[in-house]
């Protein structure tokens, strides 16, 4: 698998939380990412949750998004899961709406898989997924979030001549 990025899915959901990891990244407090299998979650048979341990306390701060669960369940539980960075971690207001939005950069040793190669469209969209990932990159200052890179703008069309026409007669 290798190294991933991934933004966690549901943290809106879980504010309270988010908001607490943020403030301990503020303080430069020791935090530890790590992946838990939930087994009987009802939505989703593969769900994982991403727990955040802050001062010996586990925060449950999202959910790896569907695409990712079977290979990060199997990761997790295989022992496979080498490191969990945060790459962002933001909390904020949008229009009068709180949000919360976490991107982690997993680490997974490679290991035997029993998966079919993903057909076309999915090896696509996970291309694509990967380069919205690395347009988050802080570093890159042509990308603004949600990690869509900015397009710069065409110049506009020149405007017709103005001048001597036909005139309308009163």
């Amino acid at each position: 698998m290798g190294t991933v990025f991934i933004k966690v899915a549901g943290c809106s959901f879980r504010l309270a939380n988010v908001t607490q990891l943020r403030n301990a990244l503020d303080a430069n407090d020791q935090v530890r990412l790590y992946l838990q299998p939930e087994d009987g979650n009802l939505h989703d048979p593969n769900a994982v949750k991403v727990i955040a341990e802050i001062r010996g306390e586990q925060l449950h701060v999202g959910y790896i998004p569907r695409e990712h669960a079977p290979r990060a369940r199997r990761a997790a539980k295989e022992g496979r899961v080498e490191s969990i960075e945060i790459v962002k971690c933001i909390v904020k207001d949008h229009d009068s709406k709180p949000f919360g939005f976490i991107q982690i950069k997993a680490t997974v040793k490679p290991g035997e898989t029993t998966e079919e190669p993903a057909p076309p469209e999915q090896r696509m969209e996970q291309r694509q997924e990967q380069q919205r990932h690395e347009a988050d990159d802080p570093a890159n200052p042509d990308v603004d979030l949600p990690g869509v890179p900015v397009q710069p703008q065409a110049p506009p069309p020149p405007a017709a001549p103005r001048g001597k026409g036909k005139k309308k007669r009163r």
